[in-house]
């Protein structure tokens, strides 16, 4: 392994968790790379190995990786904090994000376009 290869940072739950936390990175100036996803895809079992193993994974360059995995530990809890919080029902106006200006419907707490989270009432 060289210095300069990709580094893994993330397991992901699933294909679209990968892509998300993916695109979570992408917007904050950190590329990273989605490796493993195909599986999900084709809908290959697992064989009897565990999640670690059939996982989606993030890979990002060396010297990404500190930045990498502060934001994906903010990542984390983001989604940790929208798991425990009950659902809304959707009902109300649709809100305007403060991190790009998206129009946003009222059943999201996070921007679908640049995964800011929906600001207090």
């Amino acid at each position: 392994m060289s210095p300069s290869d990709p580094v893994e940072i993330y397991v992901a739950r699933d294909s679209q968790d990968a892509h998300v936390a993916q695109l979570f990175l992408e917007s904050r100036g950190v590329s990273a790379h989605v490796v493993g996803d195909f599986a999900d895809a084709v809908g290959c079992g697992t064989g009897g190995l565990g999640i670690k193993d059939t996982a989606p994974k993030l890979w990002v360059l060396p010297e990404d990786a500190p930045r990498a995995i502060e934001l994906i530990r903010e990542y984390e809890s983001s989604r940790s904090r929208r798991e425990t919080e009950p659902e809304t029902s959707g009902s109300g106006d649709a809100w305007l994000c403060p991190g790009c200006g998206e129009t946003v419907e009222p059943a999201f707490g996070v921007c679908w376009n640049c995964q800011s989270e929906r600001p207090a009432p």
